[in-house]
This record gives structure tokens, C-alpha cells and sequence, in this order.
């Protein structure tokens, strides 16, 4: 006992700093095996998009992140691997500065819409949202027929970044569709393009909706306008938002954005045709049917209108039926 306490006083300092050593050597080790197995969950995650269905242990939770949220529409496993490949792919092409690669994965109509050239989906999608590596989670938002989207949260990968931001957290809504027999997406809340005909003549006023782009806050509708007449026309005199409108099934009004509409754009002159974008206030439903769209304030004599407005009687209710 007295060597050992004298071999203790002797190498006193030698011990502690083998036992010190000992104890940072052992958390040390500690740390890094918690890193790897953190790093190799999260890296899964990374590559995967951190998709939600795949992770998912058991089957009662894999089929509700198969199920559309809006209308409970249970996709097929072949079917949500497809979608979700491809979505996966536009995110790492993103995060690997692919630019091109992920621009092909767009649909026509989405590029036709939103950006006509590479260059301008780098400046108004790309550059706003992969200022650094990202990782989503993606979630069946809603169904229709083949049109499938995706509600997708685009996050900092903390891995890569070194720091947590959640500042940089974005919500995209993007969309899978089918074209020309391969799967093709919708970016940024643009849902689909729909081909919507209904024509009406009504006061020498010809009236035709062509399509509608869908988004997941608003439809944009596509319409000649052509002036049979010998008078000039105003399609609405503006002096009311909500005469402009949609009507669905239910009888539920959805009114136009006026705001957005020039008098000028409204103004036609006799036997002049254009065409005619107008946005109306309706938020993606699959489930909602339009069934005509409606201007109740059309004056079909324009220059006896701006003469005496008080007493001018020309004004017509003109409908189109979808």
C-alpha cells in the first residue's frame, strides 16, 4: 500500500494527464460515432429528397403519405416511386448546379407559362431557391386524373451548410404530369393547363374560352373576344370587382381580378378580334366543377355610354357555358 501511494506521489502529474487524455479520447470516440450515424441518416435523406414514403416503417404510414391530403386519393406504390424519382432528380440536378439537366424536366407548358428560357428559370426559380445545398420533403397534396402534386418543403441541408437556417425553408407545390408518354413537372404552384371550350354570341359579342392555366391560388383563362357589331363595345365598365366571374357547380361566385385588367384591354372596336387573359380567384380544387363564366356589365354601345352614362340602357348580362 505504501508503494503504491508513493508510485502514486512519484508520477502524480503522469497519471491525471493519461486519465484526462483517456476521458477526451472516449467522448471524442463517442462523438464521431454519433456524427457517422447521424451523417449517414441524413445523407439517405439527402439523396432521397427525404422522402417521406420510403422512410416510413410501417405500411398503415406508408399508405397515408400515399394518400392525397385534399381528396384522399390512394396513389399505387409503381406510381409514387415514378413521381417521386423524378421530383428527387429536378432537386439534385438543382443542388449539383444542373441547370439544363433540370430545366428539361419541365413540362412545355410549364416553360411555355413561367420560363421560356433556361436563362430565365435560373434568375426567377433556380437562384431564389438553391443558394445552397437543399433537401425537401415531399407530400401528395391532391389528385386529378394523371395530374399529380406534390406539396414539397425545400430546406438548408444542415450537413453540407454547416449551420441550421430555417429562414431558407421554402414551400413549393410542384406538379407531375404525363407528356408524350414520360413524366414531365410543374414548378412553382403551376398546376396544369386545361382545355376548356365554350363559345357564346350573344348582342353581335363573340365570346370563346380556349384553355385555363391552373395554379394552386388562381386559373388564368385564355378568351377571343371578337366584335360582330358595328358599335364599339366595352366587355366591362369597371365599375364594379365582382362583375366578372365564374360559376361553379354549387353555384359558388369566383371573381375576376380586375385590378389587373386595363380599360384599354376591354375596349373593342367593330369587327375587332383579340385575345384575352383573365385571372380569376379560385383555389386549386379537383374537386370543383365551373360550369360558365359570366359579364354582367357588357355595354354594347360605348360611345352612347360615355355621351350620358346616367341614362344609357345598353348594358347586357353575356354568359358562356364550360
Amino acid at each position: 500500500m505504501f508503494r503504491l501511494k508513493q508510485f502514486y506521489n512519484q508520477n502524480r502529474k503522469k497519471i491525471w494527464v493519461g486519465i484526462i487524455v483517456f476521458i477526451f479520447l472516449f467522448g471524442l470516440l463517442q462523438l464521431l460515432n454519433y456524427l457517422s450515424k447521424n451523417k449517414v441518416n441524413t445523407k439517405d435523406i439527402s439523396n432521397s429528397s427525404t422522402n417521406s414514403t420510403t422512410i416510413t416503417a410501417t405500411k398503415d404510414k406508408t399508405q397515408k403519405k400515399q394518400t392525397s391530403v385534399m381528396n384522399d386519393y390512394i396513389i399505387s406504390d409503381n406510381t409514387a416511386n415514378l413521381n417521386e424519382e423524378i421530383i428527387k432528380k429536378f432537386i439534385e440536378y438543382c443542388n449539383n448546379g444542373e441547370t439544363a439537366k433540370a430545366y428539361e424536366l419541365l413540362s412545355n407548358n410549364c416553360k411555355d407559362v413561367l420560363y421560356s428560357t433556361e436563362e430565365a428559370f435560373i434568375e426567377n426559380y433556380y437562384k431564389n431557391i438553391f443558394n445552397e445545398k437543399k433537401i425537401c420533403d415531399m407530400q401528395v397534396w391532391t389528385v386529378d386524373g394523371t395530374t399529380y402534386t406534390y406539396k414539397v418543403t425545400i430546406a438548408s441541408d444542415i450537413l453540407s451548410t454547416g449551420q441550421a437556417n430555417n429562414s431558407n425553408q421554402q414551400t413549393d407545390y410542384i406538379t407531375v404530369i404525363q407528356e408524350d408518354d414520360e413524366k414531365k413537372l410543374n414548378i412553382n404552384s403551376y398546376i396544369c393547363r386545361k382545355n376548356v371550350k365554350g363559345t357564346s354570341t350573344q348582342n353581335n359579342i363573340q365570346l370563346t374560352v380556349n384553355y385555363k392555366d391552373v395554379y394552386m391560388e388562381y386559373e388564368k383563362y385564355n378568351i377571343s373576344i371578337k366584335n360582330k357589331s358595328q358599335n364599339i363595345i366595352l366587355l366591362d365598365n369597371k365599375e364594379n370587382v365582382k362583375t366578372i366571374y365564374l360559376l361553379d357547380d354549387n353555384d359558388v361566385k369566383y371573381s375576376a381580378y380586375a385590378h389587373e385588367i386595363s380599360k384599354v384591354q376591354l375596349v373593342f372596336k367593330p369587327q375587332q378580334k383579340r385575345t384575352l387573359d383573365i385571372k380569376f380567384n379560385k383555389v386549386y380544387d379537383a374537386e370543383k366543377v365551373i360550369k360558365n363564366m359570366h359579364f354582367t356589365s357588357v355595354i354594347i354601345n360605348y360611345e352612347e355610354y360615355v355621351n350620358d352614362k346616367e341614362n344609357y340602357e345598353g348594358i347586357k348580362h353575356i354568359i358562356v357555358d364550360l
